[in-house]
């Protein structure tokens, strides 16, 4: 996929940009995620869509950002310039501990070239990321961490030893108590045998006493296929541990709980749940 080099040509040469906390911010979430649609950093940092793009743009003229045409009718793409990780690395030492940068051992990566296939999927787990630190800020708390399933905590958690590869696992903190959420975008491409298995895998962390505390199955699709996750996680009797919700709802400002999924099912509850914690005060 090549870079889009045309948003009015070229980098407009301007005085010398003067970067905000904000503008820190959306480096900071852009390095983490490796790149990010335009539509998402709008929600998550700008009252307006218009507001978005001009600061974007201005990003991208100071030579911090890179824009990626994914497609005639979708966002623009994001991700960090050399420049824009530096700047990263200045700013937030304890994610990028002195002397990694200039030593090339920056945690953070360039995201190199951005596999066309795989955009829907990843964006939508940004979606998803995003909106469960959403949920904990609307409680006071906030997200400790995220990982990708083959990460240190996947094995912490017993998932590396059931074969489970979670497309990311977030530690948040809500209310005092540490909730640990592993998170399954549905593109709504796996046979449900496969599904079934990740399900028995996952009942048999819990048997262990290890696993997440939550699995939520984030669905990408039309509706009945909601629906049949749905039927698939009562079968397996881990409906008390995994939600199922369709990602229309992770991209919802303000956020709001997870209270039911768009197949009509209602998310696991108790104080070791994200959901639970959130509705303790409705």
């Amino acid at each position: 996929m090549r870079k889009q080099n045309r948003v009015r040509g070229s980098r407009e040469r301007r005085s010398p940009l003067v970067a905000t906390e904000r503008d820190r911010g959306i480096l900071l979430l852009v390095g983490l995620c490796g790149y990010v649609a335009t539509d998402q950093i709008a929600r998550e940092f700008f009252p307006s869509d218009d507001r978005a793009r001009r600061r974007i743009r201005q990003l991208f003229d100071a030579g911090l950002l890179c824009v990626t045409l994914a497609s005639s009718t979708q966002p623009n793409l994001l991700s960090l310039s050399k420049e824009g990780l530096r700047v990263v690395a200045e700013a937030f030492p304890h994610v990028v501990p002195e002397g990694q940068w200039e030593a090339g051992n920056c945690p953070m990566r360039l995201p190199g070239a951005i596999r066309l296939a795989g955009v829907a999927h990843h964006l939508a787990v940004v979606d998803a990321r995003l909106y469960l630190a959403a949920l904990a800020r609307a409680k006071g708390g906030r997200i400790v961490a995220w990982e990708g399933g083959a990460g240190a905590l996947a094995g912490e958690l017993g998932l590396r030893a059931q074969r489970l590869q979670p497309d990311g696992i977030a530690e948040l903190d809500v209310g005092g108590r540490q909730v640990c959420v592993a998170v399954e975008v549905d593109m709504g491409t796996e046979p449900s045998q496969v599904l079934a298995g990740k399900l028995e895998r996952y009942a048999a962390t819990w048997t262990m006493q290890t696993g997440p505390d939550q699995v939520w199955l984030v669905v990408c699709s039309e509706e009945r296929r909601g629906q049949h996750l749905h039927d698939l996680v009562e079968s397996a009797g881990v409906s008390d541990r995994v939600l199922v919700l369709g990602h229309d709802q992770t991209v919802l400002r303000p956020v709001v709980a997870p209270l039911a999924s768009r197949a009509g099912t209602h998310g696991p509850k108790g104080p070791n749940t994200l959901s639970g914690n959130m509705q303790e005060d409705e």
